[in-house]
């Protein structure tokens, strides 16, 4: 028994421990998994779906209605028996009116548990339509109930019952809403003072006023306070009504205007209105208003943001200048400061115009597109275009974004080698599920003796419902480690496609099965000989693979980026105009950074490798070449690495050189 409450105790504070990283199957000792204690932790604390329970617990009155008291949303997914009965029912609903509409059909044909729902705080509009029984669909208490918990309530009540004047009077009293203002007596959608009051509750009951009403001024000042796009909604008279059409045009400029009459849009003062709210809207008055100055003046304006409370200016209006005014540079100029400017529309010769093309680029990135193609040629005008606004990289070609925007990366001289990888700036997107460097290399003094081109220093996979998200998933790169070179598929590590903590099938993760193995989480390291001069990324034939596993037993050396991180931070550290040096790399000029890793796990030249079945080994340097280290490394042992060291003169050994002896040898040497 002892023992018994020891256990408890300790699943009690696992699952506090782990909260919504608990696995309830697995987690859970089976003898406990039906304890009240550890169910009443697990709705306390973790995640819960009723699918986890065990048969025992599902048949549990006390269980099932703790469940129901502490998690209502799982009602739906409770037995049958628990949804009939009708103290758990109660519960439930009690906790929230969403389980009503779950409850057995015996239990919604209940009057407690009916007004139970009706009465809740959170009782939903529709709860009427979930009763069974047409006895207490019908009864008024429930009927008053009903319209009482919500203002759309009125909608789902018998039809016989949206007549009769106690439960009008019920509806009106509160607030009106539209759905419900549709299912008043045509008597009441004709009576001027109901209307008043609906209109003021809600706008959207214009929609269904009397004919005679829809042509009431007042009404229609109302209703278009709130929003002008009801203005649709009353006669021809009032839609030519200047007042009310100004008054629309205020709050809903844009979709009200359709509902303007012919006449009104001709009118100066209804122009200038609009334009003034929203200049897109000259595109909707007839054209001698495209060539009035004072529109043009309106639509040039400055307005007041509602948001950051700073003046804005808008563009879009330029598009549909009469040609006078279109080319007008100093029109343009102002026009092109404005949110929605056009560059297309520019007569060719501001579409070469610095000033103008700065401004369009700054406001919308699309319009780099339209920029005259001559000054692609000007370097130094095209990065400050980017400085304005980086994402114009995304219409610029490869050779342009090569041109202007690559960036090196260079490693610290190793025994003779430094390792070079060049990057373009990206725009930020993930295209073709990576990122990919233009060219990665090695010199050995001076000269060139291994390159990649176009390989992805990062690929991708798709994570998440539908594909909704990219997680990374290699970082891939050239390691130089003491006379070795290797090229390493890192692994991110993530499960990409793990499934969701619940163990209900409904909710079970959206992305294919998990692989039956872990292979996809694993790492791989190959040995380049010098044989190599050109890598092809994926075509590695002729580079021994000495490294396959999961855990990150990867040699230490001179790489460009050891984690996405890494790269993510060189992008951005390029992009800085005054720092010169952070924690991982120094800027030599503005388009190159050296990574500022000097750690390599090499003594003389030896790499300290993982090699499959042999675990921590130095791959000692061969005359005969890189394939002879590893046939030489696969005959011996690890005493052969230590004599062949030890024939070295370790005074000459760093103090990380030393440290890494001592880590793989023992203290005594």
């Amino acid at each position: 028994m002892q023992s018994q409450e020891l256990d408890l105790d300790k699943v009690l504070n696992l699952i506090k421990e782990k909260g919504y990283q608990l696995n309830f199957t697995l987690d859970i000792p089976d003898q406990l998994k039906s304890n009240k204690q550890v169910i009443e932790a697990v709705l306390e604390h973790s995640r819960f779906d009723v699918e986890m329970l065990t048969e025992a617990s599902k048949n549990d009155l006390d269980i099932m209605l703790l469940v129901a008291e502490k998690k209502s949303y799982c009602f739906k997914d409770f037995p049958d028996w628990a949804k009939n009965n009708k103290q758990i029912a109660l519960a439930a609903i009690k906790d929230s009116a969403d389980a009503f509409e779950y409850a057995s059909q015996v239990l919604r044909s209940d009057k407690e548990v009916v007004l139970t729902a009706l009465n809740s705080n959170s009782a939903m509009y529709n709860t009427m339509s979930f009763v069974m029984s047409e006895e207490i669909t019908n009864d008024i208490e429930v009927i008053k109930a009903a319209i009482k918990s919500h203002n759309q309530a009125f909608s789902y009540i018998p039809d016989k019952w949206k007549s009769n004047k106690e439960i009008l009077d019920l509806v009106i009293s509160a607030e009106i809403s539209d759905s419900s203002f549709e299912h008043f007596p045509e008597s009441y959608r004709d009576d001027k003072n109901v209307a008043l009051k609906a209109v003021k509750d809600d706008a959207g009951c214009s929609r269904y006023l009397s004919m005679r009403l829809k042509d009431d001024k007042e009404l229609a000042l109302i209703a278009i306070n709130d929003r002008g796009i009801y203005l649709e909604e009353f006669s021809e008279r009032v839609r030519d009504d200047k007042e009310v059409v100004l008054k629309a045009l205020k709050n809903d400029t844009w979709r009200c205007l359709s509902s303007v009459s012919d006449r009104l849009k001709s009118d100066i003062d209804v122009v200038i209105a609009a334009v003034s709210y929203d200049n897109r809207t000259l595109s909707e008055f007839p054209k001698e208003f495209a060539d009035d100055q004072r529109v043009i003046d309106a639509c040039m304006a400055l307005r007041k943001s509602g948001f950051s409370g700073d003046d804005y200016r808008q563009g879009s209006a330029y598009t549909y200048f009469s040609d006078r005014f279109k080319n007008n540079r100093d029109v343009a100029l102002i026009m092109s400061s404005g949110v929605g400017f056009s560059l297309e529309s520019c007569p060719n010769e501001f579409k070469a115009d610095k000033e103008i093309v700065k401004n369009a680029i700054k406001v919308e990135y699309s319009n780099f597109q339209f920029i005259d193609k001559n000054l692609l040629n000007d370097a130094n005008y095209i990065r400050a275009l980017y400085t304005e606004n980086d994402s114009i990289i995304s219409y610029m070609d490869e050779d342009l974004k090569r041109q202007l925007f690559s960036s090196k990366i260079v490693s610290k001289t190793h025994r003779g080698k430094e390792l070079i990888c060049e990057i373009v700036l990206d725009e930020g997107s993930v295209k073709d599920q990576q990122r990919q460097a233009s060219r990665s290399y090695i010199l050995e003094n001076g000269k060139e003796i291994l390159s990649i081109d176009n390989f992805p220093v990062l690929t991708y996979e798709e994570d998440g419902p539908v594909g909704s998200y990219l997680s990374v998933r290699y970082i891939n790169s050239i390691a130089v480690v003491g006379d070795f070179m290797f090229f390493i598929k890192t692994n991110s590590g993530d499960e990409t496609f793990e499934k969701s903590f619940s163990v209900n099938k409904k909710y079970q993760g959206y992305g294919p099965e998990p692989q039956a193995t872990d292979d996809f989480l694993k790492h791989q390291v190959y040995l380049i000989p010098e044989t190599v001069s050109h890598l092809v990324y994926n075509k590695l034939d002729n580079c021994p693979r000495i490294y396959f596993g999961r855990q990150q037993y990867l040699p230490k050396g001179m790489q460009s980026f050891y984690n996405e991180d890494d790269y993510r931070n060189a992008c951005t550290f390029i992009q800085q105009s005054s720092a010169e040096t952070n924690k991982y790399f120094t800027k030599i000029n503005e388009s190159t950074l050296e990574n500022n890793n000097d750690i390599v796990d090499e003594v003389f030249g030896a790499a300290r490798v993982y090699i499959e079945g042999k675990g921590w080994r130095f791959l000692i340097p061969n005359k005969e070449g890189v394939l002879k280290s590893l046939e030489v490394l696969n005959q011996t042992d690890d005493q052969d690495d230590l004599n062949w060291i030890k024939s070295n003169d370790l005074s000459k050994l760093n103090e990380h050189q030393l440290k890494l002896l001592k880590i793989h040898f023992g203290e005594d040497l």
